[in-house]
């Protein structure tokens, strides 16, 4: 398991989508993803855990994401409720998410870009909610800006 990495492909590599998508809502339930959990709980108390098995043991979507929306990084989390996420393959959030060609109307990431500023959202959809909360992470990277997504469901 781990935080799913396609940062190791640049955005030149990225072309039409590939992969399997899913509807928002059709997510793990959180007993199923408790192994990630389980297995950091069974550490020792004296080794201290790294800011990537925090994040991949969250049991809700975790993404880095760039501004056109295409997953950088995830959680197992997300990799396992989408079954989305391909090494090399290009992914956009809202594909994986919404089964969607495009964001979502009422897209946190579209404010956070504009704004540079973090914003928190309720996505309605298909008798699901999220809270969807997306950070300014990186200004200057390969793949140019990046944003810390959060979503989970209520």
């Amino acid at each position: 398991m781990g935080i799913s990495y396609l940062g190791d492909a640049s955005p030149s590599d990225f072309g039409e989508h590939c992969g399997t998508a899913r509807k928002l809502g059709d997510s793990l339930k959180l007993g199923e993803v408790s192994v990630a959990m389980d297995d950091a709980l069974d550490r020792s108390a004296t080794q201290p855990f790294t800011a990537e098995e925090i994040i991949d043991a969250l049991p809700f979507f975790v993404m880095v994401l760039d501004s056109n929306h295409q997953v950088i990084q995830s959680n197992t989390y997300f990799v396992k409720s989408t079954e989305s996420v391909q090494e090399g393959c290009p992914l956009h959030c809202y594909r994986a998410m919404h089964n969607k060609d495009a964001p979502h109307p009422d897209c946190p990431l579209v404010e956070s870009i504009n704004t540079g500023l973090p914003v928190t959202r309720l996505i309605s959809e298909d008798g699901k909610t999220l809270r969807v909360t997306v950070y300014p992470l990186a200004e200057r990277t390969p793949f140019g800006a990046l944003y810390l997504h959060f979503a989970e469901t209520m």
